[in-house]
């Protein structure tokens, strides 16, 4: 009798990534239009940090989309 073959368990999940980074993604845009519709001095803070989290161009994206809802 053949014995199955053993498959190593992967220790992470890399399509787990892509729900957590969307999850990240949509925290971030609602502090960020939270912040500019009150008009919350932290927006300032939170525009840069979208650069500086996502990169230049993603960044701007982002902050841009969630600052004209």
């Amino acid at each position: 009798m053949a014995k199955p073959a053993l498959h190593p368990v992967p220790e992470h999940d890399p399509g787990d990534e892509t729900g957590q980074r969307r999850l990240f993604i949509a925290v971030y845009m609602g502090f960020y239009i939270l912040a500019t519709s009150l008009s919350l001095p932290e927006a300032a803070v939170l525009t840069l940090a979208g650069g500086a989290l996502f990169g230049l161009w993603v960044g701007t994206l982002f902050v841009s989309f969630a600052g004209r809802t």
